[in-house]
């Protein structure tokens, strides 16, 4: 499966960087700034300085900042890119229809299915957030030796549980954005399709964040350069942005055994003459 959404990711490039660029940008300005890699191996931090928990959480958080205002604007455009994003990939692998336009026209729909979805994820990212802070805060800043080793550990148990919940939470959108099916039913039928199959939906959903992230790591930890580290973490989230709903919607049509019209129309036109 991440073969075949690297496969569509990359032969449909352009509209899913075109549509993926207000939030990767946005992100890529967010963890630029943040600290918290340091924080959960306990390296940068001043000595003789314990930072509060509040100041903690702030490098672990999604959100880009507890200004009201600058919350709305990021999350306006991550729904905004993701709304076009689900809209391009669903019609072009249900009717095989490539089209920018229809996908703009799609947006109204597109934010009655995001919206439900996306307040989870921030609910559940802002928990684990949260949780890292505390641990950290307890273990890790003051902790010694046995909170530099115990606080990574942590961080790696809680990312493998989020990722989990994801696995099973990972069709909700594929499935109300192909069938109609309304919130409830959509993550039932999600649940019955990642059935036995959570931690390889796992890996998927990890694929983007396991490649990308050494490479953020090192711009961040070697580079003097902190646009080019913005424009190299953009790409990054470029990539990230436009794969996992490639992924998710790669996923529903092939654990749902639903026909993708995208494969068929390229086979067809392969074999026409």
């Amino acid at each position: 499966m991440i073969l075949s959404a690297l496969k569509y990711f990359f032969k449909n490039f352009l509209p899913l960087a075109l549509f993926s660029l207000p939030a990767a940008i946005f992100l890529a300005i967010k963890y630029n700034h943040s600290l918290f890699f340091n924080y959960i191996f306990n390296t940068g931090i001043d000595e003789g300085t314990t930072p509060t928990f509040i100041k903690i959480y702030e490098h672990f958080s999604l959100l880009p900042s507890i200004n009201i205002l600058m919350i709305l604007l990021w999350s306006v455009l991550l729904i905004f890119s993701f709304c076009l994003l689900f809209a391009f990939i669903e019609r072009h692998m249900k009717y095989g229809i490539s089209s920018y336009l229809k996908s703009l026209k799609s947006v109204n729909y597109s934010v009655m299915v995001i919206l439900p979805a996306f307040i989870t994820i921030i609910a559940l990212e802002e928990l684990f957030a949260m949780l890292n802070a505390l641990f950290v805060r307890l273990l890790g800043v003051t902790g010694g030796t046995f909170g530099s080793i115990i606080v990574p550990i942590i961080y790696i148990v809680l990312l493998i549980v989020l990722f989990l919940i994801y696995s099973i939470l990972s069709l909700w959108i594929p499935v109300r954005m192909v069938t109609g099916y309304s919130n409830k039913d959509s993550i039932r039928y999600s649940l019955r399709l990642t059935q036995g199959r959570q931690f390889k939906i796992m890996f998927g959903l990890m694929f983007p964040l396991i490649v990308t992230a050494p490479i953020m790591i090192l711009f961040k930890q070697l580079s003097i350069l902190q646009d080019f580290n913005t424009i190299v973490y953009s790409l990054c989230y470029i990539f990230i942005i436009g794969y996992l709903p490639a992924y998710v919607m790669a996923a529903y049509f092939e654990y749902s055994k639903t026909e993708r019209k995208d494969i068929k129309n390229k086979i067809f036109r392969k074999f026409k003459y």
